[in-house]
């Protein structure tokens, strides 16, 4: 009890870069979550250029084939 009625102000002291600091941590998560929901939304709408997938079977049915 003697702790807690014997406590002083606290004087802190701020750097004034601390301000750009904070702005830079804040732009820097939206951009990021910003990237994260572009890429979630290209896959939902499959707006991104699809890779087309080829099996090892289909790969070399195309190559027996004769050519005309």
């Amino acid at each position: 009890m003697l702790l807690i009625a014997a406590v002083k102000p606290a004087n802190a002291y701020v750097d004034p870069g601390s301000g750009l600091l904070f702005l830079q941590v804040g732009g820097s998560m939206l951009a990021g979550a910003l990237f994260v929901l572009r890429a979630k939304i290209r896959k939902l709408f499959r707006l991104g250029n699809p890779v087309p997938e080829t099996t090892d079977e289909a790969a070399s049915e195309t190559e027996a084939e004769p050519h005309a």
